[in-house]
């Protein structure tokens, strides 16, 4: 419950009240606004009824007694609402030390059972059927594992002890490998599957992985600290010619909405098709297909189109067991020497042999000389004592990381408070602070520590438990009767009301009692800035906006608009401060064909005086170096170096050859 004023014409109206407290104050006499309101309730957080939305304390607060509530412990306080872990139980058992049931937290004598020392195992020959205590007096065969097949197998056994573990074989790489067998004992053969994009509609989607992004990033999670390689590109359609009127540059497929201004060959048929194009201009060039390439056996001069029927040796490893087969290959590394005598990157086309072993540097049997993985083993390390406080049950390498366990009281607050302390034994005890002056408003009867002591125990927090003596009066500072010594509010305040008072205005408040003069007059007209006859003063849209049609009136220009009804001029005149997107483009002749040697970037309509040159790749370096090239397209291929398996963490995607 929220007492307060819930009469909505009241100067301090509480929209937050649920029960009405009889403290509503009414405008009286002249004088400010009064810019808050006031809503009493409980402030102190300690309480179990604080109100965070109270402003002023009335008084309210109530506070639960603290004790020991347990009716079983030896120091119940049946008056006690709250437990304040102070319980204590009688705990009955042997105080004899020298006793063999000796109870060092007993507080109440039990009976005690005399010790007797002597060897207790029964199967020692040494056995004492009285002792109660082992004095380590047993004498015995040495036994363990007999069994030779056995992993704990012991050769100075001679007695058979029942511990022998039976070997069984699978996968250790737990987390890593799909196919990791908990149970196993001894190292076997590992499948860590094919890591990769398994949506069929992303950009790099790989049909042979088998695994996605969220197995590989919980099988290398604070391992490999790179990149997520495998996440998923998602494909994002729209028009990716930049040239179109509305390219989209976040773009990854072509959808076919382009839209283009400009004319162009618009035979699909012709080796300058331009798809972009929406009127024919002539200057198509017919399809010829053949090998365009002088220096190919099966040359045809007459060709335009090369369709890919150059005959070509195509140099490579040509040896399957090596690592960079090279499945469509005709000719060697000797071949590629024999053709380019004076070349220094023959060691490109030889043979790269596979060596086996485990490549992974986590694995206990790394081999960096392996180009080929298999048989790797994976030690896992943490603490393998089960008595320490950080025991892994799933480690088989203790790692030195074993921390004991020290059981005490770890809030800092509690009087017995043990900072090197790692497990919380529940033998906190804590000091119930409060103000202990009777005739203090905040006066706490349970308190047994005094505001004083909060202060020394915690120097450098805020003394919440100060006494403090309760002043009525009005406490808003915008109130007639204002008392600034006053520190609980009585509800007296007495304020005007000021607001406009023009019911036809925008702004009428109808509960204002005093004109103010901020009465806003109500202008209709056009209220949208689009319009040729907005109205910035206007208040109200009347419906009156004009709209004109721009565009580019001129018949010749490219973006001419026959719907238009006002130039570029007027739009700018309309719109001084905006970028006149309505200007007309002319059109400029000129060489429209990228390809062409004059090619002119600017041009927009074509004047069929392009001028071609045999291009191609120009450095001799490249895989597909051209001879007969007058003009390097930028189209040269090198080798790369890398790793090319999708799966591995160092994987290139520009690699063309395996460096293992």
């Amino acid at each position: 419950l929220f007492p307060g004023c819930t009469d909505t014409m009241a100067l301090n109206y509480s929209p937050v009240a649920t029960v009405d407290d009889d403290s509503c104050v009414y405008w009286s006499t002249p004088g400010p606004p009064p810019p808050i309101y006031l809503f009493p309730g409980c402030t102190d957080p300690l309480s179990p009824n604080y109100s965070s939305v109270a402003s002023v304390d009335d008084g309210s607060c109530v506070f639960w007694d603290e004790g020991c509530n347990a009716p079983t412990a030896s120091n119940y306080d049946s008056s006690a609402e709250t437990n304040d872990g102070s319980c204590m139980w009688d705990v009955v058992g042997c105080r004899d030390s020298t006793a063999w049931n000796y109870y060092p937290d007993a507080n109440v004598d039990g009976p005690c059972i005399p010790a007797v020392y002597g060897c207790m195992d029964s199967h020692s020959p040494a056995y004492n059927a009285s002792a109660n205590i082992d004095d380590d007096t047993c004498v015995y065969p040495y036994e363990g594992c007999t069994d030779s097949v056995a992993i704990n197998y012991d050769s100075f056994a001679e007695l058979d002890d029942g511990s022998c573990v039976q070997p069984r074989i699978g996968c250790l790489a737990a987390g890593l490998a799909t196919n990791y067998d908990a149970e196993a004992n001894t190292a076997g053969s590992c499948d860590f599957g094919v890591y990769g994009c398994l949506d069929s509609t992303a950009l790099n989607y790989d049909p042979d992985a088998t695994l996605g992004p969220d197995a590989y990033a919980a099988a290398f999670q604070g391992i490999n600290a790179s990149t997520n390689v495998f996440e998923c590109i998602a494909n994002i359609p729209g028009c990716m010619s930049s040239r179109a009127l509305n390219y989209n540059s976040m773009a990854t497929s072509s959808d076919g909405s382009c839209r283009y201004p400009f004319p162009g060959c618009t035979n699909t048929a012709a080796v300058n098709y331009l798809s972009e194009a929406t009127e024919d201009d002539g200057t198509c060039i017919l399809i010829i297909p053949g090998c365009i390439v002088p220096s190919a056996p099966n040359y045809n001069s007459l060709a335009t189109l090369n369709d890919g029927s150059c005959e070509f040796p195509y140099y490579g490893c040509m040896d399957t067991s090596a690592l960079n087969y090279l499945p469509g290959a005709t000719a060697g590394a000797d071949a590629y020497a024999a053709a380019f005598p004076n070349a220094t990157d023959v060691e490109l086309y030889e043979c790269i042999p596979a060596v086996p072993g485990c490549m992974s540097s986590l694995a206990a049997n790394y081999n960096s000389d392996a180009t080929v993985n298999e048989g790797c083993f994976y030690a896992v390390r943490g603490c393998t004592d089960p008595n320490a406080l950080n025991y892994k049950s799933y480690a088989n390498t203790d790692d030195g990381s074993c921390v004991a366990e020290v059981p005490g009281c770890m809030s800092p607050r509690a009087s017995n408070y043990n900072s090197g302390a790692n497990n919380n034994d529940g033998s906190c005890t804590f000091k119930v602070y409060g103000c202990q002056n009777s005739s203090a408003s905040n006066y706490v009867s349970q308190a047994d520590a005094s505001p004083e002591e909060f202060a020394v125990d915690f120097p450098g927090e805020t003394n919440v438990y100060a006494c403090f003596f309760p002043i009525p009066g009005c406490m808003s500072p915008t109130a007639a009767n204002y008392d600034s010594t006053a520190t609980v509010s009585d509800g007296s305040c007495v304020y005007p009301f000021p607001g406009c008072t023009d019911s036809t205005a925008v702004n009428y408040f109808s509960n204002a009692q005093i004109d103010d003069g901020s009465c806003i007059v109500d202008v209709p007209g056009c209220m949208a800035t689009a319009a040729s006859n907005y109205n910035s003063n206007a208040t109200t849209n009347d419906g009156s906006c004009e709209f004109k049609d721009y565009g580019c009136l001129n018949p010749s220009a490219l973006n001419y608009d026959s719907g238009a009804t006002a130039g570029p001029d007027i739009y700018a005149a309309d719109f001084p401060t905006r970028v006149n997107v309505h200007e007309c483009i002319l059109p400029l002749p000129g060489c429209m064909s990228s390809s062409a040697a004059n090619f002119n970037s600017a041009a927009t309509v074509s004047d069929g005086n392009c001028t071609y040159l045999y291009r191609g790749c120009m450095d001799i370096a490249a895989l597909n170096y051209n001879s007969n090239a007058g003009e390097d397209d930028g189209s040269c291929i090198y080798s790369v170096l890398g790793c090319m398996a999708t799966a591995a963490s160092n994987y290139n995607m520009n690699a063309t050859v395996s460096d293992g």
